[in-house]
């Protein structure tokens, strides 16, 4: 059961750095009109993020706690990662997305590991909507730290790492969060307040161009991912 967790971390996971690879290679500058499909894959990202939101982080969260406890965490989440995202946003800008990132992936990781000691074939699929949501997200993350100092080569590590550690997420799953539904279902819906925060103040207004329907057609992809996941999972 260990191994099974530790190889669906990584599938998951290592979708992060290889959309930050993809996005540091310009994989998709010459095979059409850049712009456009770099603001599609940033709504797929926003219309993961909103199914991650929408059907599993709310849905599980709140089913796990009272109804005034998900609402204040919801609520919390949201006003604490806005005082974040300014914050950061004094210091050096373009991590909104990276945020927004995290706080699906982290949640959604112990979700899978606690879902793995119930149901391996959930657990499963689960990993392959998390792999699918970590790709797009990776990428958009990663265009926006580009416009920081930091060098290429410091980011690739950054993503790297982040990748990796879907591990450590699995064991809290499995081993911590599994016999805390309180605990897990606050977390989850306070990390779902402030993704919602995030993508509606930063990521989904880049998305829209005009003349274009692409991106927000990238949005309606990026939450059928979510909503597969929902009804089949």
């Amino acid at each position: 059961m260990l191994l099974h967790g530790i190889l669906l971390a990584l599938m998951a996971g290592l979708a992060i750095p290889l959309g930050a690879f993809c996005a540091h290679r310009t994989v998709f500058e010459k095979s059409w009109n850049k712009h456009e499909v770099r603001h599609a894959i940033i709504g797929l990202g926003a219309g993961a993020l909103v199914a991650a939101v929408a059907l599993v982080l709310i849905p599980e969260g709140a089913h796990k706690q009272p109804a005034y406890s998900a609402v204040l965490t919801f609520v919390g989440g949201g006003v604490f990662f806005m005082l974040v995202d300014k914050a950061l946003d004094q210091m050096r800008g373009g991590f909104s997305q990276f945020l927004a990132m995290m706080l699906d992936f982290v949640p959604e990781a112990i979700v899978l590991g606690a879902l793995l000691t119930q149901n391996l074939g959930q657990a499963v699929f689960l990993a392959i909507v998390i792999a699918a949501q970590n790709f797009p997200e990776g990428y958009a993350a990663y265009l926006d730290l580009k416009k920081s100092k930091t060098p290429p080569k410091h980011l690739m590590r950054m993503f790297t790492i982040v990748g990796i550690s879907g591990p450590v997420y699995i064991l809290l799953g499995t081993e911590v969060f599994e016999h805390m539904d309180l605990i897990l279902g606050m977390m989850m819906t306070f990390c779902a307040g402030g993704i919602l925060y995030l993508v509606f103040e930063d990521v989904a207004p880049r998305v829209s161009m005009k003349n274009h329907w692409l991106p927000p057609l990238g949005t309606v992809a990026g939450f059928t991912i979510g909503l597969i996941g929902y009804l089949y999972a």
